[in-house]
């Protein structure tokens, strides 16, 4: 654009200087009132040709130019580490060792006395007894009635002559039975729970006193 105004202005000033020129060189109309002085006829001199004036010409448009990328910068890589020189470690220092130190005997415990549980005993159910002691078997008796008396074993049920009779806690029993003229059997039975018995028979002769 610079290029431009330049141009244009160079052509102006050239404009104005040959009209200029053209005017100078016209015959003049102003009368001089100087004496008129014989003039010489010099020779004429030649008029100036006039220089063509130039056309001025729109510059072409400045071109883009290529933008050149940037040139990569070489990266210099970093010196290879050195590897540093082991140190040796020193040499380990002997430290003293501390004498031995003596156990001390620890009192040993006394284990505590466990309650033992005693089993419970086994109660073995006696055999069934039973034992007449009295009347005698076979004896002769002048009485009309007489007692019968015994042992069995403690909880046993008795009986005379088909009879319950009382049995005391040591299985001690006793009762009285009425008699017959005659031959009589008195007949004692025990049991107990397990279903066991025992039977024993007294045989008595009872006689009457003359005179009953």
């Amino acid at each position: 654009m610079k290029k431009l105004l330049a141009i244009l202005t160079l052509f102006g000033l050239v404009l104005l200087l040959a009209a200029c020129g053209s005017l100078g060189t016209g015959p003049s109309t102003t009368q001089d009132p100087s004496p008129v002085a014989t003039e010489v006829p010099a020779e004429q001199e030649p008029k100036p040709t006039q220089a063509p004036v130039p056309t001025p010409t729109a510059p072409p448009p400045p071109s883009p130019q290529p933008t050149r990328p940037p040139e990569a910068t070489a990266t210099t890589a970093p010196p290879a580490p050195v590897p540093a020189t082991p140190t040796p470690p020193p040499p380990p220092s002997a430290t003293p060792r501390p004498p031995a130190q003596t156990p001390t005997p620890r009192p040993t415990a006394t284990p505590e006395a466990t309650a033992t549980v005693a089993p419970a005993p086994v109660v073995t159910p006696e055999p069934l007894v039973l034992k007449v002691t009295s009347p005698e078997d076979e004896a002769t008796v002048d009485a009309p009635s007489l007692t019968v008396i015994g042992e069995t074993t403690p909880d046993a049920v008795v009986s005379i002559n088909g009879q319950s009779v009382e049995v005391d806690a040591d299985g001690a029993f006793s009762a009285d039975v009425d008699l017959v003229e005659g031959i009589n059997f008195i007949e004692i039975v025990a049991s107990d729970f397990d279903g066991d018995s025992a039977e024993a028979v007294r045989t008595l002769i009872y006689s009457p006193k003359q005179g009953q």
